[in-house]
């Protein structure tokens, strides 16, 4: 794919146009080559695009003006306070919560270019929606907490301390099994 970023902040510096071309893309540059201005540049414009998060609605309901449900229990209520007739009706509508997203970062010795720039990716999850992030090489850590620093370099390597196994081997099917093993992380994996 191809990423064009165009006016993002960054910080103090306005930066004008950021991309990736489509020349580099088909070249085989991926997001290991790039510094961490540029990996700024694109967390910082993954936050500005989680401003609007993607919902889901829950089973919850809450008070509308125009909503489509008409609220029984309160209408009766408040109708009893005029001799029983219903003068007004209250309405619901049904809540949305954010979806949440399960983010799993390979940090094992083979994905060691790409560990960086995945946490700068999730990083932008975590600051802007509803993301929880779990790095594994040979165990599973939690790095979200971390990640939610302000700073983004400071929250690169606090997750990269986090992480005691980083660059080591693999155990992908044990580091699922231990999430999925947790019921809270689990239910998570469903959405």
């Amino acid at each position: 794919g191809i990423l064009a970023v165009k006016n993002v902040d960054v910080g103090a510096a306005d930066t004008s146009i950021a991309h990736a071309d489509a020349d580099l893309a088909r070249a085989g540059y991926g997001l290991g080559t790039l510094d961490e201005r540029e990996l700024a540049i694109i967390g910082s414009a993954i936050e500005q695009a989680m401003k609007r998060w993607p919902t889901r609605r829950t089973r919850r309901r809450r008070r509308s003006r125009r909503g489509r449900h008409t609220e029984l229990r309160s209408s009766l209520r408040r109708a009893l306070r005029t001799g029983g007739e219903p003068l007004r009706l209250d309405h619901s509508e049904q809540r949305h919560r954010a979806r949440p997203v399960l983010a799993l970062v390979d940090v094992s010795g083979s994905m060691e270019s790409f560990a960086r720039a995945y946490l700068h990716l999730t990083r932008a999850l975590v600051i802007g929606g509803r993301a929880e992030v779990f790095a594994f090489a040979t165990t599973l850590t939690r790095i979200t907490p971390s990640l939610r620093r302000r700073s983004p370099i400071e929250a690169i390597d606090r997750a990269s301390d986090d992480v005691g196994d980083r660059f080591g081997g693999t155990r992908l099917a044990s580091a699922i099994a231990a999430l999925l093993a947790n019921d809270h992380w689990c239910g998570l994996a469903r959405g």
